[in-house]
């Protein structure tokens, strides 16, 4: 997460419910027992580490096999670096060497010796960009390009983001957004191609797959669109870029979701609907290709999972959708990755989900006098922005609430007892108006001096997180009761205080956990979701604070056929299939302890996240030389992690399971002959569904409110 999550177009208005959102789920969950820290390792064991010179910001991994098959075989792998949301904090890559980056950038490391791994390069970024993503495609053969090609993502962070988002709404485009393709076909000498600028915000995650029918190569990326101050059309794009002369990337298509509405189709509103009593999100997350690139899968937050038909990419077209778990509940499809097991078209999709122990604690406390619209000690709760200001339980007041001379946020010159400057007051304006992006708003409250900004909804129920910089705490409460909140503000002028206080929570909300989808048939409205999977703490209170994360982060299905699902601060676990009804069952799982190399960084060295917040990406690969499978992981902020399996038997995991049982032995990946992990020792058979991808918000693990996913427009 933070990256920039994709821009998303909030206030959605009800629509019929699409069918695929209506079909019965075949669920139901179950709690396991059992807790990471009484067992926090099982099946795993570390084999190599690299501190990565505790550069911290730690993104996801992928590994790359160059001469495979032949004696001069080597393994190497890639992970990129993100950087602070908050505030004005610099991005990472701001005033980095160039040449020779010493705390940004994609890092290449050599394991083909794997308890020695060794940095061999690092491919330098645009300044003002983080690299979320990054993946590479291997032997590609073109009329222009023969070898082997990464591509990372650009994003922009920090101080950069606020500049950015007022130039996305301007069409000014930066040079932090879009991707960055290099030559890795020697990793230890990478040569820099060509890059794709998509203006907006940038691109957060992307897939690179080569199509040898078509002698082409493409990259599908997430664009984080910003053109959603005049768009119901554009809330989220997947972007198809012919790479296949990777120093002239060229856009072929794109497709958001208002292209599903082709004659028959589903129609926008019907496929973002609202999440029960929240606002719909419907922002693009991620992207995954299959093998033979002609399906992709989208993670569409709130509009859950979507599959593309891309057997010709200048053409993309809509197949279906469905929502994991229904419309209930808060949606956060973050990430999906395909399984095709026992004649079985099954997807593992993560969500990603920060709130943990909920209901969002974000409140605003009025106080007023006797006949005002809103009640003295009232309270309304609402959704903390992203970027802003971290909200603390001692709260920002009681300042005298101020509302500006336009009622939206867009100018304060004519309000406030002494002129142009706020200090000393909350600021409070309506959503939209003349300044609609949120960064406007929380920019002219702050210059202006005020304490802290609160925006009312223009929908009329739910709230969303905005997303914008800045250095006092801003959110969003709902309509109506803040409605009240402005007419008192009108009719008593001083008379209305306020506090904006995170609270602590009363019960809890579940972390993202893992779902699984079965796409099989031909008809979408038959997919359902078969079952899930929760680490151990998804549900419980159980280790709760500032430097744990328990969500569910990224998944992907390792080359012999088991799912390795990145977990933060649980991990990674380790999922095998149960028979081919699409059940799983845990096997292995390695969690990072604050024990572990102590000599290297615990906390993150730039002072912008909590201590231990664990694994961002998992990546299982088999040793070209020794046929040995190892497990590649991303640790935020120690480094990369590299596993084997044990010798020991690895026995039912901690997490908790649902879905039916079945007896039948899960069968190996079709074809594979890569070493498998310990088969269990029995137990109950665990479910499983992978969450893939992050947008994960800096130092804000426990604090994304009601939507994880933030807004961009007000």
């Amino acid at each position: 997460m933070a990256a920039v999550a994709s821009l998303v177009l909030a206030g959605v208005a009800p629509a019929a419910a699409h069918p695929a959102a209506q079909r019965q789920q075949a669920t139901s969950s179950a709690t396991g027992g059992g807790s990471h820290l009484d067992n926090p390792r099982q099946g795993l064991e570390e084999v190599g580490f690299h501190n990565l010179d505790n550069k911290g910001f730690n993104t996801d991994i992928w590994t790359h096999v160059t001469q495979e098959g032949t004696p001069d075989a080597r393994l190497f792998a890639y992970t990129g670096t993100w950087g602070s949301l908050i505030g004005n904090d610099p991005c990472p890559s701001q005033g980095d060497d160039p040449q020779d980056p010493q705390k940004s950038g994609v890092w290449v490391v050599e394991a083909t010796e794997p308890d020695k791994p060794g940095v061999v390069a690092k491919l330098a970024t645009v300044p003002g960009s983080q690299n979320n993503d990054v993946k590479v495609v291997e032997g590609v053969e073109t009329a222009a390009f023969n070898g082997d090609i990464l591509a990372h993502s650009l994003e922009p962070c920090g101080a950069d983001l606020g500049v950015a988002l007022i130039d996305a709404v301007n069409d000014i485009p930066r040079a932090q957004t879009g991707f960055q393709l290099w030559d890795v076909t020697d990793p230890t000498a990478p040569e820099r191609l060509g890059s794709f600028n998509n203006g907006g915000l940038g691109t957060h995650n992307l897939f690179a797959f080569h199509r040898p029918d078509l002698q082409k190569a493409f990259v599908a990326a997430v664009h984080n669109d910003s053109d959603l101050l005049t768009g119901d059309d554009l809330v989220g794009t997947v972007q198809f870029v012919d790479i296949s002369d990777p120093n002239a990337p060229q856009l072929v298509s794109q497709w958001a979701l208002a292209d599903a509405q082709t004659p028959g189709g589903p129609t926008f509103d019907e496929l973002c609907e609202p999440r029960g009593e929240h606002l719909a999100s419907c922002n693009l997350h991620d992207v995954w290709v299959s093998d033979d690139g002609k399906i992709a899968y989208l993670s569409f937050w709130d509009a859950g999972l979507i599959l593309l038909d891309v057997e010709d990419p200048t053409e993309p077209a809509f197949i279906g959708q469905i929502q994991p778990g229904g419309t209930d509940n808060e949606g956060n499809t973050h990430a999906a990755v395909p399984l095709m097991i026992g004649g079985k078209h099954l997807v593992i999709v993560g969500d990603e989900d920060f709130v943990g122990p909920g209901p969002a604690p974000f409140t605003v406390i009025a106080s007023a006098p006797d006949g005002a619209a809103v009640d003295d000690g009232e309270r309304f709760q609402g959704a903390e922005f992203t970027g802003t200001q971290p909200l603390t339980e001692e709260g920002t007041g009681p300042f005298p609430a101020l509302a500006s001379d336009d009622g939206f946020g867009c100018s304060y010159l004519q309000a406030g007892p002494t002129g142009a400057t706020l200090d000393g007051w909350i600021a409070v304006a309506r959503r939209g108006g003349a300044c609609p992006l949120f960064q406007q708003k929380v920019t002219t409250a702050e210059t202006a001096g005020a304490a802290g900004l609160i925006v009312v909804n223009d929908q009329p129920q739910g709230t969303t997180s905005g997303l914008a910089t800045g250095q006092i705490p801003a959110m969003m409460i709902p309509n109506e009761p803040g409605e009240r909140l402005l007419d008192s503000i009108d009719a008593l002028e001083a008379r209305v205080t306020v506090t904006m206080q995170l609270q602590e929570p009363d019960q809890i909300n579940p972390w993202g956990f893992m779902r699984v989808v079965d796409a099989t048939s031909s008809d979408p409205a038959q997919w359902k979701e078969v079952s899930t999977f929760k680490a151990p703490h998804v549900d419980t209170v159980e280790g709760q604070g500032p430097e744990n994360v328990f969500s569910a982060h990224n998944p992907i299905v390792g080359p012999d056929g088991r799912v390795y699902f990145a977990w933060y601060t649980d991990g990674v676990r380790v999922l095998e299939p149960n028979g081919a009804g699409g059940q799983f069952r845990e096997v292995a799982w390695f969690v990072p302890l604050a024990t572990d190399h102590d000599n290297d960084n615990d906390a993150d060295p730039h002072g912008v996240q909590e201590a231990n917040t664990g694994f961002w990406g998992s990546k299982a690969v088999i040793h070209p030389t020794t046929g040995e499978l190892l497990v590649f992981n991303s640790d935020l902020n120690r480094g990369i992690y590299i596993l084997r399996a044990t010798d020991q038997g690895a026995r039912q995991g901690p997490g908790s399971t649902s879905g039916k049982e079945t007896a039948q032995q899960p069968p190996s990946a079709s074809g594979s002959t890569a070493p498998v992990l310990p088969a269990t020792g029995g137990g109950q058979a665990a479910t499983g569904l992978l969450a893939l991808g992050g947008a994960f918000l800096a130092g804000r693990w426990r604090r994304a409110g009601r939507r994880s996913s933030p807004d961009a427009e007000a």
